[in-house]
This record gives C-alpha cells, structure tokens and sequence, in this order.
C-alpha cells in the first residue's frame, strides 16, 4: 500500500526529524502480481487546498498470503519530495516563481500528458536494455544537471556541470539515478 505523508525533515539546519510523521488515511493497494517487481500509483494527487512544499511517499508493505504468522513486513518512507505544479493564473507572483526553481543535480521525475488526458499519460523511463522509454507503468528519476554552454558539446559519461538554478533556454544533461544512463545535452 501507498499514500502520501507529510515531511519527514523540516528545513532546519541540523537536519533533524521533524517530529510527528503522519500520513494519508487513504492507502492505495498496488498488487505485485505475475512476478512484476513494481507498482505504479497513478492516482495519487495533492489538492489544491494542500499548502505542503514537500511531501513523503510511505509505502507499507506486507505479504498477502496466508500462510504467514506476521503479514506486516514494515513501512518505508522516501526521501523529502518538493511539490511543484503549475501556478494559477489567478495568483502569479514572485514568491511563486521562487517555489518552482529546480537547482542543478537535483532528482526529478519526468511525465508528458497528451490534451490533459489521464490515459495518454507516459512517464520517462530506463528499461532492462538500458534504452530511454515513454512508458506508461513504470516511471523513473533522473538528476537534471546544468551543464557549461562554453564547453564542446561531445558526448561522454564524463562532464562538468554548474552551479543555480535551471532557467528557460538552459543547457541540462539528464542522467538516471539507477543505472546512470544519460541523454546528449538538451
């Protein structure tokens, strides 16, 4: 099962746990059936009267077969994940541009949906050969990089990135953070 919690850490400067962790009352069930090594929630959303910059996703997992004395194998919780969405229209200001910066190296989750709809929707993805793919079950991350404009732009496992914030006309190299694959310069 899955849902979403609030922080685990606060934006403190001794990184500590914020205190009381709570979490959605409604936990989706993702089946691992057929031998499938993921689940994918596609329904999880946070409305727009939720204020939160960063959540936690908890996922409790258990066995569900009944042969077992204990089913409750433990809960996860991931890491702090910063909420960015599409700004109202209504409510544009600069505070709301500074909540929508993505700082270079940092881990990000990539999706294209066609005309708003929820069953085009196809989430960018390393598979088992290693290949990028539009892949409508499985999702993946990736660390966005800010790379030199100044530098050649050859194609290699190795090059130096910078420092700030992604900005529109930036040149980023996209590397995923499982199998360190990564994309030409964009």
């Amino acid at each position: 099962m899955i849902g979403i919690g609030e922080p685990l850490y606060l934006n403190d400067n001794n990184g500590s746990p914020s205190g009381n962790i709570t979490q959605s009352s409604e936990m989706q069930h993702l089946p691992f059936d057929n031998g499938k090594r993921f689940g994918a929630a596609k329904t999880l959303f946070i409305s727009d009267s939720d204020k939160r910059k960063h959540i936690n996703l908890n996922v409790k997992m258990m066995y569900t077969a009944d042969f077992r004395d204990s089913p409750y194998i433990g809960m996860f919780e991931s890491r702090k994940i910063k909420v960015i969405s599409k700004p109202s229209k209504k409510k544009q200001s600069v505070k709301n541009a500074e909540s929508v910066c993505i700082q270079s190296g940092t881990k990000i989750a990539l999706f294209n949906r066609l005309r708003s709809q929820n069953v085009s929707t196809r989430f960018l993805h390393v598979d088992e050969r290693n290949q990028f793919e539009a892949s409508s079950h499985e999702w993946g991350s990736f660390y966005i990089h800010l790379v030199d404009n100044e530098e050649p732009c050859m194609e290699s496992t190795t090059f130096s990135v910078k420092e700030g914030f992604v900005q529109y006309g930036s040149t980023v190299k996209l590397v995923c953070s499982v199998t360190n694959q990564s994309l030409p310069y964009m």
